[in-house]
């Protein structure tokens, strides 16, 4: 994966809007997804959060991923370091970073000495030797400083070998690598995207020989803006339809005159283009058409991280039929379609897999509904998909809660008659043992009087 992130000055405007997940921030005294919301933030900060993503999951899985800034984040600097001698231990942003793809800086200073440089620009990637002289179709009078010397990159595949687990030290250093430039770049400039689009050509065709036969290059363009030349950006993407790639532009602009520009570029090109808005836009036009679906935050990276699916891609372009319902669900969850019932013949059996699935699974930010929901909406998937099966089913729902309703009263009233039978039999209790004392006392007082008139009676006879 080669990522092109723009860090152009138009990036620093605030229309960006963030996700700040409320179940991170536990720790800080509140309870967890209690404070999920998207929150505005400038267009860097946004992107920013999904290259880190991107950097994070290609560390975890070994996936070879680069990320390439449009701008020089040095240029700055090195303007300071050419007025005030104080800036010369200023540290040095470099403007490609990668996560298990790094620079092996002594052979690439062993192989720039050997001269071999005549004759064209020398690119090196991936410790391929690429000499350009005039493949890309540039003017005669176009200066070869354009190019820039790149070095010799090499990868890590840490899926090859599982016994060899330095590759994992290694993946986490480029993380924190990566974080480390991320933070500290600043935007500037404007968007030279003809200059990388070359610059990725020779990188991808250095390294096809090394994929097999169905595998693709994903390639992520980031950016908010339109390239600086049009009509060789077009070539150079015409280019690209000779190599196994696979792009992904993702937009960090509502502007009018880009969002055109971007959304007709695959009707010039053969090449499979996947044009991505932001994470609230893309879930709004998810919502219009397939309003069952929660589009969440995984659903939008996995789409970054160039994994192609038809069905996502139909997800906001029109409602899905009831077989392509059945294997989203399915991807979704991460199931065979095969182990899921077959929704026309069996709905009351596929809605209670769904059902199931949803249940095991934790709750996802709705951005249109601004909530945690589950994946799944069963109510508007019957009303949608389940025809007359889910209004038996609801019917017979209907009834049934009528019937427990019914019951519910009747174990009410004999819970309330047992309960004042209970309190008449308690107070007939009480009643008779009072009269049982009552009695016991009366006779006791009857027997002392009878004893004492007794006394008195002998007495006075005496």
């Amino acid at each position: 994966r080669i990522w092109m992130v723009d860090n152009s000055g138009s990036m620093s405007m605030g229309d960006g809007r963030r996700f700040l997940d409320g179940n991170k921030n536990v720790s800080a005294g509140r309870k967890a997804g209690r404070v999920s919301q998207m929150v505005n933030c400038t267009r860097w900060e946004e992107l920013r959060d999904s290259v880190m993503f991107h950097a994070e999951l290609g560390s975890d899985l070994g996936a070879p991923t680069m990320f390439r800034l449009l701008n020089n984040p040095n240029t700055a600097l090195q303007a300071q370091n050419d007025h005030d001698s104080s800036y010369e231990d200023t540290y040095i942003l470099p403007q490609i970073v990668g996560i298990c793809v790094r620079r092996n800086d002594a052979l690439d200073q062993k192989i720039s000495n050997t001269g071999r440089k005549e004759g064209g620009i020398l690119t090196r990637f991936f410790g391929q030797v690429k000499q350009s002289n005039d493949d890309h179709g540039m003017d005669d009078d176009e200066d070869e400083n354009t190019f820039e010397w790149e070095g010799l990159w090499e990868m890590d595949f840490g899926a090859l070998d599982d016994t060899d687990l330095e590759w994992v030290d290694r993946a986490r250093q480029d993380f924190e690598h990566v974080a480390s430039v991320m933070h500290e770049v600043e935007p500037r400039y404007t968007t030279p995207l003809t200059r990388h689009i070359w610059a990725i050509y020779d990188q991808v065709k250095a390294i096809k020989k090394f994929l097999r036969p169905s595998q693709k290059v994903a390639i992520v363009i980031a950016t908010d803006g339109l390239p600086n030349e049009h009509v060789s950006f077009l070539n150079a993407m015409r280019m690209m339809q000779k190599l196994p790639v696979y792009i992904v532009v993702r937009l960090c602009t509502d502007d009018d005159a880009a969002m055109h520009f971007w959304k007709t570029l695959d009707l010039d090109l053969n090449v499979p283009v996947e044009i991505l808005d932001d994470f609230e836009s893309e879930a709004h036009q998810v919502y219009s058409m397939n309003p069952w679906i929660t589009y969440s935050l995984p659903l939008q990276r996995i789409r970054e991280w160039g994994y192609r699916s038809e069905i996502l891609e139909s997800l906001r372009d029109r409602p899905l039929t009831i077989e392509e319902m059945r294997d989203c669900c399915a991807l979704i969850f991460g199931v065979p379609s095969l182990n899921l019932c077959d929704p026309k013949t069996n709905w009351l059996g596929f809605r209670e897999d769904i059902e199931a699935l949803v249940s095991h699974e934790s709750r996802q930010w709705h951005p249109v509904l601004r909530r945690t929901k589950g994946w799944i909406n069963l109510k508007v998937l019957g009303d949608i998909y389940g025809g007359k099966a889910e209004q038996r089913r609801r019917d017979a729902e209907r009834k049934l809660q009528k019937e427990k309703k019914i019951q519910e009263k009747k174990r009410k009233k004999e819970r309330k008659n047992n309960h004042m039978k209970s309190r008449r039999l308690s107070d007939s209790h009480r009643y008779n043992a009072y009269s049982k004392t009552s009695r016991n006392a009366r006779l006791q007082l009857a027997s002392s009087i009878k004893s004492f008139s007794s006394f008195t009676r002998n007495k006075m006879h005496k």
